[in-house]
């Protein structure tokens, strides 16, 4: 009948130097107000820093209605700007390579009710907006930087021995070989121009990627996905599953075209969509591109 703070009604100044989640994440410069009415508590002008870099900005209110079967009711603003994703995937999961590098803004609008403020959990309702100029993404990486180079050179050998031999089963082979050495070391480590990705909540609290676009010179994604709610688990561990077109761009095509993973026809821009979809699962702990192996691996069976 009465909101969780009956009987106390002001404004309070929020002023907090740091707060520290470990010892490479840190919040710093917590400011902001509260100003609590019988009806609302009110949360004005908060901001705050992160120290890997960013900022937080945040409005909303709180009111409560007793005559409402749910009577807390929740409208919030949220914005992170100048985000760097590494160090904050780093302290999530210390022991695997950030799967994104760059800086995002965040956005998103909160809404929902609940009989109490713990059940915001469960029904608030509200798509998050990320976006990004210029980073690198490795969530496709088959293959690491280096082992890609020693097939490379250990396939230009072959090359070079099909040819002194005549052999053109060994010259093709050979220049497999050194395409999938190619495409490996391309995907990496991919540096983008733009990602944009957009995330939201259904009814079963299971995460939607409704939108998934990543443009660079050598090829774009597009895609959706899921992240199944899983009730006990991290939300990086709870299983996730993305299907990802992929277009490439000269000359990545061309390492693509050899192994026959691209269609023949290429658009205004210089695109070519590879045959198959891409598929990503596992989890933001530990992404899964097996899929994406057993593409590439039976190309240079064929």
């Amino acid at each position: 009948t009465e909101p969780l703070w009956a009987g106390v009604g002001g404004d309070l100044k929020i002023d907090i130097n740091t707060l520290v989640y470990s010892k490479e994440l840190q919040i710093n410069e917590i400011k902001g107000a509260l100003k609590l009415t019988p009806a609302a508590a009110t949360l004005e002008g908060f901001r705050a820093t992160v120290s890997s870099g960013g900022r937080l900005e945040a409005t909303g209110e709180l009111q409560f209605d007793a005559q409402q079967a749910q009577p807390y009711a929740l409208k919030a603003d949220l914005l992170f700007a100048d985000l760097d994703s590494a160090p904050l995937l780093h302290a999530l999961a210390p022991s695997r390579p950030s799967p994104i590098e760059g800086k995002f803004n965040l956005t998103t609008q909160l809404t929902g009710r609940a009989v109490d403020p713990a059940g915001f959990s469960d029904t608030v309702i509200g798509d998050i907006t990320l976006n990004s100029k210029r980073g690198t993404l490795r969530a496709l990486s088959v293959q690491t930087g280096s082992n890609a180079d020693t097939v490379g050179k250990v396939a230009a050998l072959a090359g070079l021995f099909g040819t002194l031999t005549g052999s053109d089963v060994a010259v093709k082979q050979a220049e497999k070989v050194r395409a999938t050495a190619a495409v490996t070391k391309q995907l990496s480590a991919i540096t983008y121009n733009q990602l944009n990705i957009v995330v939201g909540r259904d009814a079963q609290q299971n995460l939607a990627v409704k939108d998934l676009t990543l443009t660079s010179p050598q090829l774009r994604l597009a895609g959706t996905g899921k992240i199944t709610n899983q009730p006990g688990l991290p939300l990086i561990q709870q299983p996730l599953l993305l299907v990802l077109k992929l277009e490439a761009h000269e000359p990545f095509t061309s390492s693509l075209r050899t192994l026959k993973l691209v269609n023949d026809t290429t658009d205004a821009q210089g695109y070519t969509a590879l045959v198959d979809d891409v598929i990503i699962d596992g989890s933001l702990q530990s992404l899964g591109t097996t899929q994406l192996k057993r593409l590439i691996n039976r190309a240079i069976g064929d």
